[in-house]
């Protein structure tokens, strides 16, 4: 097998990656299936080195349509994905109570992949949704206890009771 001066590369069509090869018979970049050119069926040993975005996928977030919404409260009994905290529930930050709010958020970013499926959604609470942004994890695991560390970092308690106690504690710190 002949190397490929050209080098082989990813297309990317939306969300989509194929494999192109540049075929020197057919003088052309064509898809490889199989290990093998679509245009003559020569065998290739495609290893792209690069990508190259061929098509835009669509430049707009979206929220899953109101049925999976539903679904998706149903299925995570109506909690946050990250907190478990029950949304419409209070919480409090710096002495000022805070309702959580339902937000859909992209578990892979979209800023990442621009990927609007409804496998790629979770019911997160607002607050929860607001740290992650667009961080990536490896497990959920990760994504909770990164949350959680910011969720404390923040100023966020389950109970007024909690944080005027740490204000306390604090103060007595400050002066000891």
């Amino acid at each position: 097998m002949k190397p490929n001066s050209r080098g082989a590369y990813v297309g990317l069509y939306g969300k989509v990656r194929i494999i192109k090869a540049w075929c020197e018979d057919c003088q052309g970049y064509f898809i490889v299936q199989e290990g093998k050119l679509s245009c003559c069926d020569k065998p290739i040993d495609a290893d792209p080195g690069r990508y190259k975005r061929e098509s835009e996928p669509e430049q707009r977030r979206k929220a899953p349509p109101l049925k999976e919404r539903q679904k998706q409260l149903e299925d995570q009994h109506y909690r946050c994905f990250y907190c478990s905290r029950s949304f419409d529930s209070t919480v409090y930050r710096n002495g000022k109570a805070v309702r959580l709010k339902v937000h859909y958020d992209h578990m892979i970013p979209y800023s990442l992949t621009q990927d609007n499926s409804v496998s790629n959604f979770v019911a997160a609470c607002h607050v929860c949704n607001g740290i992650k942004t667009d961080f990536c994890f490896h497990t959920v695991e990760e994504a909770q206890i990164y949350i959680q560390g910011r969720w404390k970092e923040k100023g966020y308690t389950d109970s007024l009771e909690f944080e005027q106690e740490d204000k306390c504690l604090n103060a007595v710190a400050a002066t000891a």
